[in-house]
């Protein structure tokens, strides 16, 4: 990357953050600089700008000679990251992924593995699709690696999503095991070592204030549920 070119990126977009935007930059850049271990969450429904710090982070990392990766659990939101790729290719883990004992198929002498122990910040979208148990195998793998006994290795993690909208997709399975399955589940997260940044403005829908508020009451389960249909159904407005 050209470290001048990376660097004006982030200032660019660093200037155009809103309050919570900003905290969640400056917070995980703190840790990044510093070396510090840190496992965060940029929690916000779609169009909050989630991808927008993230490539501001991306951005100010590599804009400094570091190494920062960029993931996502679905090719669709891998291309939106620069150099982006699918958890699955970035970590080395099975397809399809099992419902436990995941294991990666990065060997600790290849080059991919240097990569990784080179990595200053790891970025990993769509977080709340994954399974506890991918989460599982790359918090193992990254010990290994980096022969650290620390969460991740001891590396910087932002994981980003909403958990409004899909959940790990886990066949033949309950309600109750999906939750069971989710990255909530996860040792490290029922600690309470998650550090949370919640992103709330739409800015797609920035002109429309009455449309930002009924989508995040759909998300948040607040519009009025239709029993007769089912205990999940809403009605929508006729105008839509």
């Amino acid at each position: 990357f050209d470290r001048a070119e990376q660097a004006r990126m982030a200032e660019e977009k660093r200037a155009l953050m809103y309050e919570a935007k900003s905290a969640a930059f400056d917070d995980i850049m703190n840790y990044v600089v510093s070396g510090m271990p840190g496992f965060f969450l940029i929690d916000g429904p779609g169009g909050a700008g989630k991808t927008f710090v993230y490539a501001a982070l991306l951005h100010a990392v590599r804009g400094r000679g570091w190494v920062g990766l960029a993931c996502a659990w679905s090719g669709i939101a891998a291309v939106l990251l620069e150099r982006g790729r699918t958890c699955h290719s970035r970590f080395g883990l099975p397809v399809p992924l099992p419902r436990d004992c995941v294991s990666s198929s990065i060997s600790a002498q290849s080059a991919r593995a240097e990569v990784l122990r080179q990595a200053r910040v790891i970025v990993w979208d769509e977080a709340p699709m994954a399974p506890k148990e991918a989460l599982e195998a790359v918090d193992g793998m990254l010990r290994d690696f980096m022969g650290v006994d620390a969460p991740f290795g001891g590396k910087v993690v932002v994981l980003g999503g909403d958990f409004r909208q899909v959940l790990p997709v886990m066949p033949h399975c309950s309600r109750d095991d999906v939750v069971s399955h989710s990255i909530k589940s996860h040792p490290l997260w029922l600690s309470g070592r998650v550090r949370i940044h919640r992103l709330a403005r739409n800015m797609r829908a920035s002109t429309d204030q009455s449309w930002r508020e009924y989508l995040l009451a759909i998300g948040d389960g607040r519009d009025p549920v239709c029993t007769d249909v089912s205990p999940f159904a809403i009605r929508l407005p006729d105008h839509i």
